[in-house]
Order: structure tokens, then C-alpha cells, then sequence
């Protein structure tokens, strides 16, 4: 079970995510929705341990994991749900012609500057060898296929994606 109490992130004087609290049974799914600006980015990057919470705790099967980062969770990758069904080229919803990327290093995402999450989260996650799942959310049983491994979106590693139908976690 996960459990997020008065979890909240301040950048300065703004909070990007104010006093979250919510509870995630084993095997269960939540859907996290708001605006662009809204704190939903740094909500999951609190919660996988990429960004370090100003106030609150998060609870993991009862043992406190606030000050733990991903890898220390033994988390094996950092599924990043989106609108797109992964990283493109150009943004897909103005150009027709933005071609999709399957499989993307750290490195290219960071000399490209392609739009996949804050470039201090894509740094962490290669420090730490975490790699990332970017892929459509909306997309009828895309979370299912994520997890289960299925070859959907782009992957973001140091290494290729792992063989199709090997479930992570």
C-alpha cells in the first residue's frame, strides 16, 4: 500500500504540490489530472523519490520512504504517463511530421533538449540508472501494457528496452 500524507513541494515561496494526501491499495491505479502548472509533474517525481518533499511522508507497505530515492526503493523504472504516445521529435499536436522516438539515451534527450520531464529529474534518473517509460495514459489499456512490458512509447535509458512481455516490477 502507498500512502502520501500532507505531502508538499515548495520552489521557494510557491508550493508546486499543497498538503496531498491519498492512499493506493495494492494492485490499484489513480489517475492524477489538473492543468499544465498545476504540480501534477512534481507530485510523481515526490513520490518516486526524484524530488525531496518540503512537508508530509509517503508510506510504502508502512515503512517510511520520505527520505529514500527510486533506485533505494528498488524501483526498476520511472513510468511517465502522458497525452502523446511517447517522445517526438516535435511536438506531435502541432506537427503532423514529428516523428517518434522508440528508444532515446539520457544523453540525447539532454543534448537535444527534448520535452520529456525537467531536465534535473532526466539527470537524476541517469545518476541512478532509472530508466524512463514515457507513454499515452489515455490510451485504453496503455498502463496495463506498460507494466506488463509491452513495447508502447519510448524508453529512456543507458540500455535498449527490455524483451517484449517481460513485466517490470
Amino acid at each position: 500500500m502507498l500512502v502520501v500524507e500532507g505531502l508538499t513541494c515548495r520552489f521557494g515561496t510557491k508550493a508546486a504540490v499543497d498538503n496531498a494526501s491519498f492512499s493506493i491499495a495494492p494492485g490499484g491505479f489513480v489517475g492524477v489530472i489538473g492543468r499544465s502548472g498545476a504540480g501534477k509533474s512534481t507530485l510523481l517525481r515526490t513520490i518516486n523519490r526524484l524530488a525531496q518533499p518540503t512537508e508530509g511522508r509517503i508510506l510504502y507497505d508502512g515503512a517510511d520512504v520520505t527520505a529514500l530515492r527510486g533506485k533505494e526503493l528498488g524501483a526498476e523504472v520511472l513510468l511517465k504517463a502522458t497525452r502523446v504516445d511517447g517522445v517526438y521529435s516535435a511536438d506531435p499536436e502541432k506537427n503532423p511530421h514529428a516523428v517518434l522516438y522508440p528508444y532515446l539515451t539520457f544523453e540525447q534527450v539532454m543534448s537535444d533538449q527534448l520535452k520529456v520531464m525537467d531536465m534535473t529529474a532526466i539527470g537524476m534518473c541517469m545518476e541512478n540508472n532509472l530508466p524512463i517509460l514515457v507513454f499515452n495514459f489515455k490510451k485504453e489499456g496503455n498502463i496495463e501494457r506498460a507494466v506488463q512490458g509491452e513495447p508502447i512509447g519510448t524508453w529512456v535509458s543507458q540500455s535498449p528496452r527490455p524483451r517484449a512481455g517481460a513485466a517490470l516490477g
